[in-house]
């Protein structure tokens, strides 16, 4: 199945239409500042990703995004991680934090 990567800008307002058809064809993963469009749009994403630890809390007012599966990593606030309680799917991005897997002898998946 293919995937389609969506993020903020301004061809989101254009192309939204587009991911309304695509919907049920493709997965729709998008950043997390795309997804008060999408929801605005009655668009749900099969996945959105959080790794920014200085974006505000805003993208995720709505509460249909406690439904959608999380990509979070180190960097993913946790504030959000605290309050949301969607599936998460931990993303690693630093080597202290493999490293320190590595130690507690915890595998990784990929």
């Amino acid at each position: 199945m293919s995937v389609i990567l969506v993020s903020a800008g301004p061809s989101l307002e254009k192309n939204v239409e587009d991911l309304k058809e695509a919907k049920g064809h493709a997965l729709i993963w998008c950043a997390d500042a795309a997804l008060p469009t999408l929801l605005s749009h009655q668009v749900i994403p099969d996945l959105v990703a959080s790794v920014d630890a200085g974006k505000g809390l805003f993208c995720f007012e709505d509460e249909r995004s406690n439904l959608i599966p999380v990509l979070g990593s180190s960097n993913t606030r946790t504030e959000f991680l605290n309050r949301n309680t969607a599936k998460k799917i931990w993303g690693f991005d630093h080597e202290q934090i493999l490293m320190m897997q590595k130690r507690a002898g915890i595998g990784i998946c990929i």
